[in-house]
């Protein structure tokens, strides 16, 4: 059953009661599914600011350029 909620507990979900918490943390020192997923997991955040800066950048970019040679 604790394979259900570790992606809320991966994610650090504030729906997860701290006595729960810790049962999935136990859960996933015993869980190889449950380990890789978090260590797949981990890396995640990492890869969405790059892509989000990365994305960011070109709006910006696009808006100032917009502004510079207005079409209308």
């Amino acid at each position: 059953m604790e394979c259900e909620f570790i992606l809320s507990y991966i994610n650090g979900s504030h729906l997860i009661k701290e006595e729960y918490a810790e049962i999935l943390e136990q859960h996933l020192v015993i869980c190889s599914t449950c380990q890789e997923l978090y260590e797949i997991m981990g890396d995640l955040p990492s890869i969405e600011e790059d892509l989000f800066s990365i994305e960011m950048k070109a709006r910006i970019l696009a808006k100032v350029f917009e502004e510079d040679h207005p079409t209308s």
